[in-house]
């Protein structure tokens, strides 16, 4: 039972006896630099949950780390609300068994621990990915045909009028995910300048104004990350009219927001052009000394709220029924939507070709596999 004491410290320790930083650079180059920062919050938050139970990382046994594992992920130490309010999915559960079982086992070679309290954890007990939860991390057959469809994108994501204009971004950003497939790190990293004409010429206003008369697919550039490959990705004609209707509200809002008018050409290397594609409602606080932009990106949690709207309301919309409180998770955020198009490929495309379309270095790196 967590009780109300103030959390304790992980452990009263100098940077350099860090279990977790002692881990991580075990491993060398088999984590990247995005990964190592991403499994320091869910460590933080096992740490937290020690701490609010009155241990410290160094006394945790066996029993401690499967009462944990058996109960909702930590809602503290960077991490976002927990999606329920009584257990951890077996993805997150696997995460954070993977991290202790390492953090454990380096901490005994290095001499800070002598016995690692994974080890006594029952075999038939330790985590793994359940099937229910496998399932769960693709679309329904129908949700996905559905959203696959420019049409179903205008009408579950509707726009009021002119000065609605994130909507009219919401849909193109559907329109771009379910095309390409890219991650949410990939999505806030675009610029209006990764956009390109089908014959992969640069973008232009003129063509952006007329949007409805666009009978051709759009190119994309993804750039090239520590985690993934860039790559060139299509976006076809239907889904394309969505996106270059965004493009021409966007650079309305420059032009209201900055008080300049828009580029022309994409390859001129306009302001407008040069910064981030999908835009945040809110104008960012600049740093001290520094201009305010007119069009700050998104952050991932706004992404991960405008696409699970837009899954509740298609679910809604084709009468599917709700996931259950209680019942397996169905995941609602970007994450879905890119398992669900490499799904797609692997049912259709070499696994070769799959693997370079979603931007992986490995053939192993692919968690879907083809049926």
């Amino acid at each position: 039972m967590t009780t109300t004491a103030q959390p304790l410290p992980a452990v009263d320790v100098s940077a350099g006896d860090d279990p977790y930083k002692i881990w991580t650079d075990s491993m060398g180059e088999e984590l990247n630099a995005t990964s190592i920062k991403a499994y320091r919050t869910l460590w933080d938050a096992w740490c937290w949950w020690l701490g609010e139970n009155r241990q410290t990382w160094h006394t945790a046994t066996a029993a401690t780390i499967q009462r944990f594992l058996k109960g909702p992920a930590p809602e503290r130490a960077g991490r976002r609300k927990a999606l329920s309010a009584t257990h951890m999915s077996s993805y997150t559960r696997q995460r954070y068994w993977r991290i202790l079982r390492g953090v454990y086992h380096s901490a005994v070679a290095s001499g800070k621990l002598s016995n690692n309290p994974t080890l006594d954890v029952p075999e038939e007990q330790r985590p793994s990915i359940s099937e229910v939860d496998r399932q769960s991390q693709v679309l329904e057959p129908a949700v996905f045909q559905r959203l696959r469809k420019a049409k179903t994108l205008v009408t579950i994501i509707k726009v009021k009028n002119e000065n609605d204009w994130w909507h009219v971004r919401d849909r193109a950003m559907l329109a771009v995910l379910v095309d390409t497939g890219i991650t949410t790190a990939e999505l806030i990293a675009l610029r209006g300048v990764d956009l390109r004409r089908a014959d992969n010429k640069p973008l232009s206003l003129e063509q952006v104004e007329h949007p409805d008369e666009n009978s051709e697919p759009l190119l994309i550039e993804v750039m090239l990350s520590d985690q993934l490959v860039g790559r060139q990705l299509e976006i076809s004609p239907p889904m394309a009219q969505l996106v270059l209707t965004w493009v021409c509200a966007r650079a309305a809002l420059f032009a209201k927001r900055s008080g300049r008018p828009p580029g022309g050409d994409a390859g001129q290397h306009q302001p407008d052009w040069l910064e981030p594609l999908f835009v945040a409602r809110r104008t960012s606080v600049p740093k001290p000394g520094a201009a305010p932009q007119a069009l700050p990106p998104m952050d991932p949690t706004s992404v991960y709220y405008a696409v699970s709207q837009a899954l509740k309301r298609l679910r809604k919309s084709a009468g599917s029924a709700q996931p259950a409180a209680g019942g397996p998770h169905v995941a609602q955020g970007p994450a879905v939507i890119r398992n669900s198009v490499i799904r797609l490929w692997l049912d259709t495309l070499e696994v070769s070709e799959v693997v370079a379309r979603a931007g992986l270095k490995r053939m192993e790196s692919l968690r879907l596999k083809a049926e």
